[in-house]
């Protein structure tokens, strides 16, 4: 026989290959009786030479799971940290990379629960040897920043914080979520702050829609070029003849978006016409030449009731029959549990709460006394999104009686334990709702999703500080404040931690620090962090403690601040709606004017004309809609004001204004050198002024002055027929004369020297059309007036014409010639006395409830 080998080379003989004893828990098959008994006294020498190391007696992972769970127990105990470190130093490092992967039976490991049963000094072993827990490895629940802030244990989590940085992020998984047995939660009383005060609910519920709409408002925008945004603008302003033979129709603020209520009442009507008398798309057509003059902006509610995303979806109609076959079942008295309703849908379509709308459409209602059939859920396409549900149609149903009660039986032998008898069903004749007066009733919307949102909202977008913020654990900020904020942004000062905390975007934060003393430096600073990188949810928080903001900014309104940034940042301002909004919910002063040359709109309408990226146009009128809708003023004089303040030397930021109309000509006369095409200069413009002249809700008034404004910048900017005519009818004056000339005469003073800049000038068509907008004004004036005109253009320019402006002043001294001499019909003189009477407004007008033709008459 051979001589017994060593523990070494058994390991290593070509029978065992390379397996350690410590995994061999049973013998190899094919053994003989002499190496069976090597095996087994080399397996009790390791034994023996473990015990005499005292090292855990680990070979298998049975004995891996017992030790672990001693360990577990000896954690809950409160076992003296060195007992457990020792158990852990005896396993053996076959098995040391099982520790991080082991659960007990609440989906728990060790770390976390030295860091629930805080154990800080078995949390730094822990961490500091990375064979324990790699730096990569991830919970598959409670990740360990977040658990040790959630139970505001400050030692753990330095010790996790110094160990392991990485580990703190922004949750938006589901496995991110902190969720805790509940023996646990009553034992750690997790519900109760100690000794902080509760964040009011209003308040979180505030800062949760507004942060949800900026969501909302950044996944919805899609990047667009420079060209796309002519493309668009001139879909939207369409052409002038066209956009002002559809005068009669009244413009709506609801009715100026894709998704207003006049577009989708048109699409309704659409789905509910049969096929045979739909005309191709002449409803569309029609809701599209509606929004030819007017600006394309959402009908916004207030900050307090934010729209729900799943009302703005477009539907379908159902392709297959096979979707429709479902039906919604709600009883009538749910207390009693009588009686139950079937709604046959003809087509698939989304409504909101309350009655059901859709007049015409037939129904076909069901009912079976004493029935116990619990309400199924209508059925949802895959295909679609998850927001859109199918409504069954009643051309989809069979209308056998046997087949209805066979498929009534069988959702009775799944739904119903106690009842027997089948239900005898008693129909109701199709009827067309609306004209048969059937009893109102209502569907409330199934919120399928409901229990996923509220899910969500228990750990998305959450860090480690949104959780000790919540939990009112103040040191547990403070110290995650220091340790990894001010490393992020080492140039704030920790005397500065509001600003720390907006720089951390964490409203709640920001509530739980507001309450204490800070300074008006670090305030400020974190107002104008909040504008800058646009987070409407941390202004909101910082302004919700109603704090004096007079002395902020040396007394410059917030709104001044905002867009002025936005120009000179350029981020996120598709977030620029939302944080006027924001800023309107917390009172902040649409028409301040504390300052001069800080009025909120003619800073918006200025610095709308030096954007740098053309899609950010759409947001600036959205502003402008905003204030418009909130009572701000377009008539504000800041050249009046501006002359109380000549006596003290200050710097302004922009030149005054007289009206938002002068602020939006003087901003694109100067923005023509600015933009690469001068035409995006006279599109914007075009657009903020049928803007202003929709949605101005204050007392409208004559203007004698807004005609020059636009005669000032004509050289630059062209004469614009929608422009003219939206001036005429927002109120003004072309009868008025300043300095002895009138507004005809002063585009003359202006084009003409203009014209000499060229030596020839090859075509005149654009002159002529301009003309003929000028020939609007002279419409538009009286005969009196009319003649001063001619007088004063015949005097200034009958013999000192330029040579290049001779075929432009013939033309037009021939038509204001015959205009003077021949004589008005009698309609037109009648029309322009009743714009006269009703003070040249247009909503007077509409008060004397006359007919289509003769509004269309009066109207300039």
């Amino acid at each position: 026989m051979a001589s017994s080998p060593n523990k070494s080379g058994l390991r290593n003989s070509p029978i065992f290959g390379s397996v350690s004893l410590d995994e061999k828990s049973i013998y190899p098959p094919g053994l003989t009786f002499a190496e069976a008994y090597l095996l087994q006294k080399a397996k009790e020498a390791d034994l023996k030479q473990r015990k005499g190391e005292n090292r855990t007696l680990v070979s298998n992972l049975e004995e891996f799971h017992q030790v672990m769970k001693k360990i577990k127990n000896d954690i809950k105990g409160c076992a003296p940290p060195k007992q457990i470190k020792q158990t852990l130093k005896a396993i053996s490092p076959n098995f040391i990379r099982y520790i991080s992967d082991w659960y007990d039976e609440d989906q728990l490991n060790i770390l976390q629960l030295a860091i629930i049963h805080n154990n800080p000094s078995l949390v730094n072993f822990l961490l500091v040897d990375t064979s324990f827990f790699p730096e990569k490895h991830t919970p598959p629940l409670n990740p360990y920043a977040h658990l040790a802030a959630m139970t505001g244990h400050i030692e753990c989590l330095r010790a996790v914080l110094q160990h392991r940085p990485g580990w703190f992020f922004v949750s938006h998984q589901p496995h991110h979520a902190v969720k805790l047995p509940d023996y646990l939660l009553k034992k750690l009383r997790l519900s109760e702050k100690p000794g902080t005060p509760k964040i009011p609910n209003r308040l979180l519920a505030k800062i949760k829609m507004t942060s949800r709409a900026a969501e909302k408002k950044l996944k919805e925008t899609d990047s667009a070029g420079a060209s796309d945004i002519t493309v668009l603008l001139n879909r939207e302003m369409g052409d002038v003849e066209k956009a002002f033979k559809k005068k009669n129709k009244h413009i709506n603020v609801n009715t100026v978006r894709g998704y207003s209520k006049k577009s989708n009442s048109s699409v309704k009507k659409e789905r509910t016409t049969p096929d045979s008398s739909k005309k191709d798309g002449t409803r569309e057509v029609k809701s599209k030449s509606l929004m030819l003059t007017a600006p394309v902006i959402p009908a916004r509610p207030s900050i307090t009731k934010w729209p729900d995303s799943s009302k703005s979806l477009q539907t379908k109609q159902t392709a297959k029959t096979e979707l429709d076959r479902n039906h919604f079942i709600r009883r009538l008295t749910p207390g009693h549990r009588g009686h139950l309703i079937t709604v046959f849908w003809d087509v698939a379509s989304r409504f909101d709460d309350g009655v059901v709308q859709g007049a015409g459409q037939k129904i076909k209602v069901q009912y079976a006394p004493n029935s116990h059939l619990k309400p199924e859920s209508p059925c949802i396409n895959i295909k679609d999104s998850p927001g859109i549900i199918r409504w069954p149609s009643s051309s989809t149903w069979k209308s056998k009686s046997s087949v209805k009660k066979s498929s009534l039986a069988g959702s009775n032998t799944v739904n119903r334990k106690a009842s027997k008898t089948k239900p005898a069903l008693k129909n109701i004749d199709f009827g067309v709702r609306g004209l048969k007066r059937y009893k109102e009733f209502q569907l409330k919307y199934p919120s399928h999703d409901q229990r996923e949102k509220e899910d969500q909202d228990t750990y998305m977008r959450k860090t480690p500080l949104t959780y000790a913020a919540e939990k009112g654990f103040e040191d547990c900020v403070q110290l995650i404040l220091d340790m990894v904020v001010m490393k992020r942004h080492p140039s704030i000062s920790r005397s500065d931690p509001l600003t720390l905390a907006t720089k951390a975007r964490s409203p709640e934060t920001i509530i739980l620090l507001v309450n204490r003393m800070y300074s008006r430096e670090d305030f400020q600073n974190a107002v104008l962090i909040a504008i800058r990188e646009m987070l409407p949810d941390c202004l909101t928080a910082l302004l919700s403690k109603g704090k004096s903001r007079v002395a902020l900014f040396e007394g410059v309104n917030l709104f001044h601040i905002l867009y002025s940034q936005c120009v000179i940042s350029g981020n996120r301002y598709e977030l620029m709606p939302e944080m006027t909004q924001t800023l309107i919910s917390c009172k902040e002063d649409v028409n301040a004017h504390n300052i001069p040359n800080t009025f909120p709109m003619y800073t918006l309408i200025n610095c709308a004309f030096n954007i740098t990226v053309g899609k950010q146009i759409f947001f600036f009128i959205e502003c402008l809609h905003i204030l418009l809708e909130n009572k701000a003023n377009p008539h504000f004089d800041e050249q009046k004001q501006i002359k109380t303040y000549m006596r003290f030397p200050q710097t302004f930021s922009r030149k005054p204004f007289s009206s938002a109309i002068h602020c939006i000509f003087g901003s694109a006369k100067n923005s023509v050198n600015f933009f690469e095409k001068s035409y995006w200069s006279r599109l914007f413009m075009k657009k903020f002024v049928t803007t202003i002249e929709q949605f101005d809700y204050s007392q409208r008034r004559v203007l004698n002055n807004v005609l020059f404004e636009y005669m000032d910048a004509v050289c630059e900017l062209g004469l614009d027929r929608t422009i003219v005519r939206c001036l005429l009818r927002y109120g003004a004056n072309p009868d008025f004369a300043l300095d002895g000339k009138y507004a005809v005469n002063v585009y003359f003073d202006k084009m003409l020297p203009f014209m000499t800049k060229f030596e020839m000038i090859n075509s005149y068509q654009l002159f002529h059309q301009e003309l003929d907008t000028l020939m609007i004004i002279c419409k538009s004036m009286s005969l009196h007036h009319l003649h001063q005109v001619m007088l004063i253009f015949l005097q200034d320019h009958l013999l000192s014409a330029p040579i290049q402006a001779l075929p432009i002043t013939r033309s037009f001294a021939a038509s204001l010639d015959h205009m003077v001499r021949n004589p008005r019909p009698l309609t037109e003189i009648a029309a322009r006395v009743i714009w006269l009477n009703v003070r040249r407004n247009k909503k007077r007008l509409r008060e004397l409830h006359c007919t289509p033709d003769c509004f269309n008459m009066i109207l300039p």
